[in-house]
């Protein structure tokens, strides 16, 4: 099992009781795969409650310039090569 799907089942109960009580849940998540917004889409429909999704509407190149930026700026634990960045 993948980290992001375990951190997946762990959360996913936990959100859902979260929203299930009227409480906003904001989700820094990449939902750009069609399982990722399938989950994202789960954890709103099993509880039936209201949702709000905000995205930047940006283009590739601007991404992966910014990726670029950041991974020279060793700021960031984390290096992403464009290549995953297109998967």
């Amino acid at each position: 099992m993948s980290r992001t799907a375990r951190i997946r089942a762990i959360l996913t109960d936990h959100i859902q009781a979260l929203l299930a009580t009227g409480i906003s849940v904001a989700l820094d998540f990449p939902f750009n795969t069609a399982g990722a917004r399938a989950w994202g889409t789960s954890l709103f429909q099993t509880v039936g409650c209201e949702h709000r999704l905000h995205y930047l509407d940006v283009s590739d190149e601007t991404c992966k310039s910014r990726l670029r930026a950041r991974n020279v700026s060793g700021q960031h634990p984390f290096h992403t090569s464009e290549e995953q960045f297109d998967q």
